[in-house]
This record gives structure tokens, sequence and C-alpha cells, in this order.
């Protein structure tokens, strides 16, 4: 049995191109300090910083002891604020006295501001507070609240587990926790052998000014857009659609002259929650009139890819619809983040 022979390349020219891709990647991160700067863009409630989060879980330690214990506060402030906003409609709305005495009582302590402005959930107040959670006014309330952060039915669901004494937030629940990017934030780390550098900008209009900052030496970007937000209203402004101003957003982004060498990879979020809405009867042609296709969430999504990849058609843009709590999609996504740089070096030596 002797050795097995060393595999040759196909012929001296690929061994070549081969080496001089090498060569170049090797260049490419020297010039940068070793690292591959990525961008993650889009507007606020996208999912950015839930991906920068996925990132630190697959390819970092994860979160500290203090990241869990703040966590948990913003968890219980986040949980106390949707009661309170459901408690102003309930009252808003006239319902207050169709509500059993019980329930009552504790509706007017969340109609209170203060409430929440101090992680105001005592843990006496779980057992009431999993109790008014079973009242259908209260529940509706809840639901048709479109400025509710979509994450909170995640945790109402898990309200008896959180109630535990003993309770840390899991990865799953850190994931799902919402809080606004302000700012720039960085996350380094390495995969495939190439050191990168994730920079999450805040989504809001207020910290869009601040973008500028990060778009030199920029390999490639991830434009997130929560697609089940197509039925939605801006927070800043109510009379502009959510989807809307992620495609016009997107525009500015895409047609940007110092990103214009950059790869464009297109995050399609929350397929899991905008599949649900066309599945429950939410029209998507109601919002988008041109839209022609039937109540089929693939070819719903498909239009909307559409809509953004007619932006500019000249350029590459690599499309994933996927949900940014999924630990497996967003692996797949930043494996394409780094095919992507792969076939621009390989594009630059001509092949």
């Amino acid at each position: 049995m002797g050795n097995c022979p060393e595999a040759q390349p196909a012929s001296q020219e690929e061994y070549y191109r081969s080496r001089e891709i090498e060569r170049i990647l090797r260049k490419g991160t020297k010039e940068q300090n070793e690292e591959i700067k990525i961008l993650l863009l889009g507007a606020g409630d996208s999912g950015k910083s839930t991906i920068a989060k996925q990132i630190r879980l697959i390819y970092l330690s994860g979160f500290t002891d203090q990241e869990r214990a703040n966590s948990k506060e913003t968890i219980f402030t986040n949980i106390a604020l949707c009661l309170h906003r459901a408690a102003v409609r309930i009252s808003c709305a006239g319902l207050f006295e169709t509500l059993p005495s019980q329930i009552q009582e504790t509706v007017s302590i969340f109609l209170t501001e203060d409430v929440y402005s101090t992680c105001g959930i005592e843990p006496q107040m779980w057992p009431t507070i999993q109790h008014i959670l079973k009242n259908d006014v209260f529940r509706d309330a809840i639901i048709k609240d479109e400025g509710q952060s979509e994450s909170i039915h995640y945790f109402l669901d898990s309200v008896h587990r959180l109630a535990e004494p003993s309770y840390c937030p899991t990865n799953q629940d850190l994931l799902y926790t919402r809080t606004k990017t302000t700012g720039i934030r960085e996350t380094r780390f390495k995969t495939r052998d190439t050191h990168f550098n994730l920079v999450d900008v805040g989504g809001q209009r207020s910290e869009r000014k601040k973008w500028i900052h990060s778009f030199q030496d920029v390999a490639a970007y991830v434009f997130c857009v929560a697609i089940s937000e197509f039925n939605m209203s801006m927070e800043e402004e109510p009379a502009v659609n959510r989807l809307q101003e992620a495609i016009f957003l997107f525009d500015e982004v895409v047609n940007c002259s110092w990103l214009d060498k950059a790869g464009s990879i297109l995050f399609l979020n929350k397929f899991d929650l905008f599949q649900e809405k066309i599945m429950n009867g939410t029209d998507l042609k109601s919002f988008f009139p041109d839209y022609d296709g039937e109540v089929n969430p693939r070819k719903a999504a498909q239009y909307i890819t559409n809509m953004f990849q007619a932006i500019r058609k000249n350029k590459t843009i690599h499309v994933h619809t996927t949900t940014a709590t999924s630990t497996e999609l967003v692996e797949m996504v930043f494996k394409d983040v780094t095919d992507v740089l792969l076939r621009e070096a390989m594009r630059s030596i001509g092949l």
C-alpha cells in the first residue's frame, strides 16, 4: 500500500490563478489591519442587532453574566410598558368598566406611567399579570397595538418562566430582547481563517445621519428588512408605511457611491411572522396594489424581493428570506458574505 499521490491542479494556469486569489485576500486583509469590514444596515426594528447577537453566540463566547442581568431588567421593563399601553388602550376605548373588578384593580396599576420607568414589576405582581393576560379584552388590546414590539409576544407566552425567582435570561431570551441601537457598535470575530469587523448602526431616522462615518473601507453590507411590517406604519411618521420606508432607504444605500464596490446582501427578515400574517388573512395587495399574486407567503416574498432588486438592476444583490432568531440561517447569511468577498477577489483578477 503506497502513499496516495498528491492532487495536482487541472492546469498550470489554474494553479497560479488560485495562488493569486489567496495573495489578494491576504493582501486585502493585511491592508485593513487583518479585518474585513461588514456593515449592518436597515430601518429600526429590522433585526440588525439580533444578527449581531447571533454572531456573538456563533463565533464568540456569547453573553456575560452582567449582560444577562441587564437583559432581565430590559425584559421586565418592556413587559411593564406593554401592559401600560394595553391598559391605556382599554381606558381610551371605554372598555375599563367591562373588566372584572379584580382585573380592573391590576389594570389601574398599569395605567400609571411610572410603573415601567423603573422596571416596575415586583415579584408579587406576576400571579396577577398571568391572570390579566388570560382576559380576552386585555389580550386583544395587546394584539391590536401596532406600536408594540413583535418580540413582546414571545415573552408574554413565557411569563410563567419569567415569574420564577431564579429566572435568568436564556440565549433565546437575549435574542428576542428589544433595545434600540444608538451610535455604532462593532463586533469582531473570525471565521474561515478571516477576521471580520461587523458594524451595527442605529436604524431610527435620528441615527441615520451617523451612517456616513462608517462607509469607508466596507467590503460588504447586509441590509435588513422586516418584511412582516408590510402592513405597519412608521413610529416616527405614522403616515408612512414601514416597508415603503425600507425600500426608500435601500435605494439610498445601494446607490451610494461610497458603497458602490461593496458586496450587497439583502436580508428579508421575520419571514415567520410574515408568513403568519399572510396565512391569517392580512392581504399584501391592500398595501401594495400592484401585487397580483395569491395568498402564498413565498410568492408574496418574491414580489417584495423583486421590488428591491428593481432599484438597481446592474448590481448583483444577494437575497436571503429568513428569520434573525434562527442561528442556522444567520450562519448561512454570513457564509454568503464570505462567498461574496471571495467572488469579488476573483473578479478583480479577471476570473
